[in-house]
This record gives C-alpha cells, structure tokens and sequence, in this order.
C-alpha cells in the first residue's frame, strides 16, 4: 500500500515569490511543474493514493491539484491527515476556504489530535511519511523546519523523495528504493 502513496511537503509560500501561479523567466509555474510530477506518478509509478497534511502552501496546492485530476483518473484517492482540529483558525478567510474545500472532497480525513502541542507537527510528519512509498517535497535546500523534518524521516525510512526547487523548477530524485 504504501508503494502506491505519495505525500506532500513543502517550505510555505513566503519562501518563494511566485507562489503559486505566477511565472518565472518565462519558465512554467509551481504549481504546472508540481501538476504534472503528479500526473508522472499516476501514470509511471502507479500511485493511487495521495497524501496532504494541509498545510499552507505546497500541502494545499498539491490536494488541489489530485482532486483536479482525480477528474481525469477516477481511481486516484486524496486522504487529509490534519495535525489538530484547530490548524486553521489564523489562516484569512480565503485560506480557509481553499482548506475546507479541500476536507470536503477528499475521500479520508483523519485528524491526529484535538489541540495544538509541541510534538504534534512531529506526530505529523511521521504519519504523512510511514504511509508513504514517494514523498514530494518543494524544497529550497534548508534543512530546518518542518519540510527539513520531512526530508530527514523520508530518508531515514529509505522513500523515493522528489524534490523541486521553487525557484529553478527542476526536479531531483533522491531516493528510488521504492521504485519499480
């Protein structure tokens, strides 16, 4: 099962400034480049079960965009695993929207715990990476902070990380232990 999922991670949107539809040098943008690693996974890799943590920025961008395709392939799945029943209560409105849109279509929504503690984003990134095959990560090469986590219990647990540079765009495979 695990083989067949991927999850999500990603420094939030104030890392970058073309998050997450404008276009830089001309190049496609974010979300394109994330869209159709999406779609190469689907179609190359045979993953049919997608993983969000919902958090602001690549999290939400890349639930938005398996519910979009799961449009043109019906078998895909979006499960939402939310950190604590609160995350959202400081995002604007608009935030707010896009993430309970996202809740109310996905096919699983799983919350970890009630109220916020200081080891729930830890909690959380273990979830997201031990049910987990591939992981995609927008990453700007730091290692701190939560993407940094997920990058590091990614490779500890030996899953074909993908990265992408929110600046440059390209797309790095560091680990194939799950491919096939």
């Amino acid at each position: 099962m695990e083989k067949m999922t991927c999850c999500f991670a990603g420094c939030r949107q104030e890392c970058f400034s073309n998050w997450p539809d404008g276009e830089l040098l001309g190049k496609l943008s974010l979300r394109d480049v994330l869209k159709r690693e999406i779609e190469r996974l689907i179609v190359d890799e045979k993953v049919t079960n997608f993983l969000s943590g919902l958090i602001l920025g690549p999290d939400l961008t890349c639930a938005e965009l398996v519910l979009e395709l799961r449009k043109k392939y019906r078998h895909i799945k979006l499960e939402c695993a939310v950190p604590y029943e609160e995350q959202a209560i400081h995002w604007t409105t608009s935030q707010r929207e896009i993430y309970y849109n996202i809740i109310e279509a996905c096919d699983r929504l799983v919350q970890l715990q009630t109220a916020y503690t200081t080891a729930c984003l830890k909690r959380h990134t273990q979830y997201l990476v031990d049910r987990s095959g591939h992981v995609l990560v927008v990453w700007d090469g730091t290692w701190r902070g939560k993407t940094g986590q997920v990058m590091l219990e990614a490779r500890k647990r030996g899953r074909h990380i993908i990265t992408v540079d929110p600046v440059t765009m390209k797309i790095n495979q560091l680990n194939n232990a799950y491919r096939a």
